[in-house]
């Protein structure tokens, strides 16, 4: 008797598991949904940067006593703060520092100058002038500019201040700077 009881309750979760299995397959489908979503990215350019043209201050004299700042505009027209230095002609014809910019048509690229001074070095001695002030691509452009460029390349003209000490020794000064880009 013991095992006919024990089929009866086995009929019974047989049809009862049937039911559950039978109405898990005829549920409304309300109770699940999914949907689908775009991805997307978008791969810039790499910025290049050169300078075709280097920052020239030109050729000058200065008094002994005092000295002066000489000011090369982003036109390279150059301006003296005082009257101490003169202006001349010389071998080194003034024009303001060029950078040229390959990349991205569209987004925005920061051009900022690597630091706010540099110097330059008599080539025959340890005499040095600070270069400072730096303007790019405008006359208030600062250390930092934000551009979008409308062709590629774009050139943006650099500007600056010499400051040339009293008695500054005569000879030839060089130097370097460092300006970079990146995407913001």
């Amino acid at each position: 008797m013991e095992s006919n009881k024990t089929n009866k309750v086995n009929k019974a979760l047989m049809v009862g598991t049937g039911l559950i299995a039978l109405s898990a397959a005829v549920a409304p489908q309300g109770y699940a949904a999914s949907a689908t979503g775009n991805m997307t990215a978008e791969i810039l350019t790499p910025i290049v940067l050169a300078v075709p043209t280097d920052i020239q201050f030109g050729s000058m004299t200065v008094a002994t006593a005092a000295g002066d700042v000489v000011t090369l505009d982003t036109a390279s027209a150059r301006t003296v703060a005082g009257a101490n230095v003169t202006l001349v002609a010389g071998a080194i014809t003034p024009a303001a520092g060029v950078v040229s910019v390959t990349g991205a048509i569209g987004p925005t690229i920061r051009l900022q100058m690597d630091a706010t001074t540099y110097n330059v070095t008599r080539t025959a001695g340890p005499e040095t002038m600070v270069v400072n002030n730096f303007q790019i691509e405008t006359n208030a452009g600062g250390t930092q500019q934000d551009v979008v460029l409308a062709a590629s390349p774009t050139t943006y003209p650099i500007g600056a201040d010499l400051n040339v000490g009293a008695g500054q020794v005569a000879g030839s000064y060089t130097g370097v700077f460092t300006i970079n880009a990146s995407y913001q």
